[in-house]
């Protein structure tokens, strides 16, 4: 949702707009959005970093006197790389935000003027140029923690099974790993992954094991930075009951 109104000055009037939309670079590069001080509006579409000239905040142009205009960023969900967020910042600078190649952020854009009425917000999606996870394939090989009771099936690191090769590319390139993946006597499936990165209950969307689908949104989740636990319950044993036996593991 997004509205605009026009202001009037000596010799005609002007209308703002903050250009509510989603921004995403054809390239796998850090996406932005920048509102420059003479009215333009500038975003990250191309293969590269540079900003294009994607439309105007203020028409027209020539009615931009950026002492007149202040605007403010409210972070909705998501993860900013730079940008300030939640203070009126005057147009007499430009202002920009930006995300990393891999991140998506949410954002509520307001314009007000002068005398602090707002004159246009709405809503910009700021994306990366790889925050679309492409997926992973794994292939745990099982192992059973023995003489645990109940039984565990599946993989731990440095306890029992194994995985190839065990890196994702969910937070980050080449930044995740797959520390557990593991069903329990009695119907619970984890997984736990641990990054480089920033961890959070986002990007991927399913893990299939040995073609059963567990959605993420259908998991419990904790933990948060640098590590991730996910646990479904009331679940079969996706990975069977053969020690040894390797089954395929995909990320989407």
């Amino acid at each position: 949702m997004s509205f605009m109104l026009a202001k009037t000055f000596l010799g005609g009037s002007a209308t703002a707009d903050v250009n509510a939309g989603t921004y995403t670079p054809t390239g796998s590069v850090d996406g932005g959005i920048k509102y420059e001080t003479d009215g333009e509006f500038f975003a990250r579409t191309g293969a590269t970093t540079t900003y294009v000239d994607t439309g105007s905040w203020l028409t027209p142009e020539t009615k931009a006197p950026g002492s007149g205009y202040e605007i403010r960023a409210t972070l909705n969900s998501g993860t900013l790389k730079t940008g300030t967020t939640g203070t009126w910042l005057a147009l007499t600078s430009d202002r920009a935000w930006t995300v990393d190649q891999y991140d998506t952020a949410n954002l509520t854009i307001d314009i007000r003027d002068a005398g602090g009425t707002t004159v246009a917000t709405g809503t910009v999606i700021v994306e990366g140029g790889s925050s679309a996870y492409a997926g992973d394939s794994e292939v745990v090989t099982v192992g059973r923690d023995d003489p645990s009771t109940p039984f565990e099936w599946g993989y731990q690191a440095s306890v029992y099974g194994s995985i190839s090769d065990g890196t994702l590319s969910i937070f980050g390139p080449s930044a995740d790993t797959v520390d557990k993946c593991y069903w329990l006597t009695g119907g619970l499936l984890t997984l736990r992954l641990t990054s480089t990165s920033t961890i959070s209950d986002s990007k991927w969307s399913t893990v299939t094991i040995d073609g059963n689908v567990f959605n993420r949104t259908s998991a419990s989740f904790s933990g948060g930075g640098s590590n991730g636990t996910w646990t479904w319950t009331g679940t079969s044993n996706p990975f069977g009951f053969v020690n040894g036996a390797n089954k395929d593991v995909d990320f989407a």
